[in-house]
């Protein structure tokens, strides 16, 4: 029996060494937070994608505020990041400075410059990500996207993960069709944020889950080494991605200590 080395470990290989398997789609390699929802009825999620086709490597957050729907923010333009799938349920597309500092094996906080965000995630293990997670990493690349494969992940993810609807596959709200491929998963229930200085409380579970398109905000939240295959954007077919509102010069900072003040 061999031990899955700790998510850090397994994130810092992926900024180093993360490649693109062949193909005509629009392919991405990297790793997420699906989705984390706060008792104040906020939600934060976050894509890191150090390989992409579309361009240079990027990260993303998504915000949803129960007065004012969903915001993305990038580090990029929206036409190369997240709001080219997901721009058309978002409010806003905002270019601004991103943050990931892994402060322990399992701990990551997520910042941001403009508006101001910090977020701290533990991530966990239970004993149905760990019999995943040795599957998987037994399991080839083109076993772990064979539509039946994904169908059965799907399943297990909602019967044994308390997630609820899982959908792998699908449309995005732009219009392409999506298959996303976890390689590996962690659950997230502890975590605190604070969102230009707006508390947004304690983790919880969501009691109903937000849709976009075909794509579910899962119940409970989730962190995952992944690779996701998109159709390649038709401007006939598609929607555009949403205009950008420059917050500040944009980039994304990565670190695997903790942060120290300066004085």
């Amino acid at each position: 029996m061999f031990r899955i080395a700790d998510p850090r470990v397994l994130a810092r290989q992926i900024e180093h060494t993360a490649h693109l398997p062949a193909g005509s789609a629009e392919r991405f390699s990297g790793y997420a937070v699906l989705g984390v929802g706060f008792d104040s009825g906020h939600i934060l999620a976050m894509r890191r994608f150090p390989q992409n086709s579309l361009g240079p490597a990027y990260t993303s957050i998504w915000h949803y505020a129960p007065d004012a729907g969903w915001t993305i923010f990038a580090d990029v333009e929206p036409a190369l990041s997240c709001s080219r799938y997901f721009g058309r349920v978002a409010t806003a597309a905002v270019l601004t400075t991103i943050s990931l500092t892994w402060t322990g094996p399992s701990t990551l906080v997520v910042s941001m410059e403009h508006p101001t965000l910090e977020w701290m995630l533990q991530l966990s293990s239970t004993v149905a990500t760990r019999v995943y997670n040795r599957v998987s990493r037994l399991s080839p690349e083109r076993v772990r996207a064979c539509r039946v494969v994904l169908t059965a992940t799907s399943r297990a993810a909602e019967r044994t993960l308390g997630t609820g609807k899982v959908a792998l596959q699908g449309l995005v709200p732009n219009g392409q069709a999506f298959t996303a491929v976890p390689r590996m998963l962690w659950t997230v229930d502890h975590g605190a944020a604070v969102l230009q200085r707006q508390d947004l409380g304690r983790v919880r579970r969501l009691a109903e889950q937000i849709r976009l398109a075909d794509f579910w905000i899962p119940k409970r939240g989730l962190f995952a080494l992944a690779q996701s295959y998109l159709e390649p954007f038709d401007a006939a077919r598609h929607t555009v991605a949403p205009a950008v509102a420059i917050a500040s010069p944009a980039k994304t900072r990565l670190s695997t200590q903790p942060r120290t003040r300066q004085t």
